[in-house]
């Protein structure tokens, strides 16, 4: 073995019994716990059944009827309908795009976003003998910061069954023989594509 082997087997040995000196002792290294802090404060809420989100109470139902005669066509039914929520004096229901609530709540409430209000259009619907349905409408993808979270939008409309021509509506559009109430200005105008969905999903 030659000197400059030596040395390299020394600083070899050296090292390892370096790295075996170097422990730490860790019962000297103390970690903060986190703590997890909520954004808004969370209260559990009960989740409505299918009958309590299109339930009409008896008042809205009287109203309704008073309001709509049940002996004309359905885009006249439709558009009485309409009428009645958009234009009928100091219970005008706006549309308001962070509220989600049942179909006799947005009528209370007078404002509610496009699923609370087609699920109230729905009822209403319902109520007066129209065949209704709900649809997805294809918005392209768009992204909403609500209270700290990230939300995907989406967005639906309601069809509704008729066999007559229509005039021009800003709220009615008539597609392969079916009315749309669509509450969103901006999916009226640009009439996206659209699903079926059942009253269940």
């Amino acid at each position: 073995m030659n000197a400059l082997q030596g040395k390299h087997y020394l600083l070899i040995v050296c090292l390892l019994a370096l790295c075996a000196c170097s422990t730490t002792d860790n019962a000297n290294i103390s970690v903060p716990i986190p703590t997890i802090t909520s954004p808004m404060q969370l209260q559990q809420q009960l989740v409505e059944s299918e009958q309590q989100i299109f339930q009409l109470d008896q008042s809205l139902k009287q109203q309704l009827s008073a309001y709509v005669q049940k002996n004309k066509s359905a885009d006249k039914i439709a558009y009485s309908l309409l009428s009645f929520l958009l234009t009928n004096g100091d219970n005008s229901l706006s549309y308001q795009s962070t509220s989600t609530q049942t179909a006799s709540q947005s009528y209370q409430n007078l404002n509610a976003n496009c699923l609370s209000l087609s699920i109230l259009a729905y009822s209403l619907a319902e109520h007066l003998g129209l065949k209704a349905r709900f649809q997805k409408v294809h918005v392209p993808e768009y992204w909403a910061l609500n209270q700290g979270f990230n939300l995907l939008t989406g967005h639906i409309n309601l069809a509704i069954d008729n066999k007559t021509k229509l005039k021009d509506s800003s709220l009615v559009y008539q597609r392969n023989k079916r009315l749309i109430i669509d509450f969103d200005p901006n999916s009226r105008q640009a009439r996206f594509a659209t699903s079926s969905l059942s009253k269940n999903e």
